[in-house]
């Protein structure tokens, strides 16, 4: 049922965001990936093909735990593709 209100939308596509987000983490481990590292606060998720389909907000798979991996924000920030500084490939 779509709401008519649009702060209580914005608050239950938040709290369906988070929910999503905490069970892709627990699915992912809950720690860092980065061997030696054994973070487990403030993770990220990192999506190995930065720039494929299943990268995307809007993509139905973007909750999925393939093809991603979990980062704290130091080993993330060492990525190519962080913060989309890598450029996008030119074919």
């Amino acid at each position: 049922m779509p709401y008519k209100d649009k702060e209580k939308r914005r608050e239950y596509q938040a709290r369906w965001y988070q929910e999503k987000r905490a069970n892709l983490i627990k699915l992912l481990g809950g720690k860092c990936s980065v061997p030696a590292c054994e973070a487990t606060e403030n993770l990220e998720v990192h999506h190995i093909e930065p720039y494929s389909k299943r990268s995307r907000p809007n993509s139905s798979s973007y909750f999925d735990p393939l093809g991603k991996e979990l980062r704290c924000p130091e080993h993330h920030s060492h990525t190519d593709s962080w913060r989309r500084k890598r450029k996008r490939k030119v074919a």
